[in-house]
């Protein structure tokens, strides 16, 4: 009962205290509409077309960031090590290691 009390006293600073991230809400949406209206207007921040058929077949350079991939990889790959046959010896004359499959195993220091 005290608790309701003040609740009903305090009322005001139950509507800010909702009210707010609704307004933060619409603060990012203005702010996404005006950086979509001024920022993606311009043809280099679009996907190329030609004959109403966009991709990146027909986009420059700066315009091929924005065109969508049709099917992406499920997981792009993260790091791609090299081969066996395609990696760097430390002594390039000795590949004896490489015939008998007993060289260092490879390890990528970041």
């Amino acid at each position: 009962r005290k608790n309701l009390t003040y609740q009903k006293r305090n009322i005001w600073s139950n509507v800010r205290l909702i009210m707010i991230p609704f307004y933060l809400c619409v603060l990012l949406v203005g702010i996404q509409v005006l950086f979509d209206t001024q920022v993606n207007n311009a043809d280099k921040n679009r996907c190329g077309c030609q004959n109403k058929t966009c991709g990146i077949e027909y986009s420059t350079p700066d315009q091929a960031f924005f065109c969508a991939i049709p099917s992406p990889p499920r997981w792009p790959p993260l790091l791609q090590v090299p081969l066996p046959e395609s990696r760097a010896l430390s002594d390039p004359r000795d590949d004896s290691c490489r015939r008998s499959g007993s060289c260092p195993v490879t390890i990528l220091f970041t």
